[in-house]
């Protein structure tokens, strides 16, 4: 993925147990936008990546994954690993992991900083701050 950065639309995912954050933005122009929160228990989370995918033309997914200080994985990191495979098994757009460490806690201030941003989801803020990470720190390298 390295040799070849995206050029196009691209997804990013905040994992939750209960709700998934999803942000949107161009690999070009580089401006994170929330799109929506999927609630887990209420419909099938990889039917309605499939459809966001193909309604923005995406062509990959930025996820987040929960590590521990020292950078280990632990449980949750599976967690998000697993539901990957089975999103990955559905729509065969390639998948980005990105550290997304502390995304909640920068959500919650940023979204106090911002008035007019307190109607939008801490879930879809934090996508969006994993799709930041994706630009600054790992396309910063390509």
């Amino acid at each position: 993925m390295q040799n070849n950065p995206l050029t196009g639309v691209v997804l990013g995912l905040d994992v939750g147990d209960v709700r998934i954050g999803v942000a949107r933005a161009h690999s070009i122009a580089r401006l994170p936008e929330p799109l929506e929160v999927i609630d887990r228990k209420k419909q099938d989370p990889v039917v309605r990546l499939q459809a966001l995918a193909s309604e923005y033309q995406a062509e990959a997914f930025i996820i987040g994954l929960p590590a521990y200080k020292s950078g280990e994985e632990g449980p949750q990191a599976a967690a998000v690993r697993e539901f990957a495979a089975s999103l990955q098994a559905a729509t065969g757009l390639p998948q980005i992991f990105v550290d997304e460490s502390f995304t909640s806690q920068e959500a919650d201030g940023y979204k106090a900083s911002k008035a007019w941003q307190k109607q939008t989801s801490n879930d879809a803020l934090a996508a969006c701050l994993i799709l930041e990470r994706y630009f600054t720190e790992v396309l910063h390298h390509v």
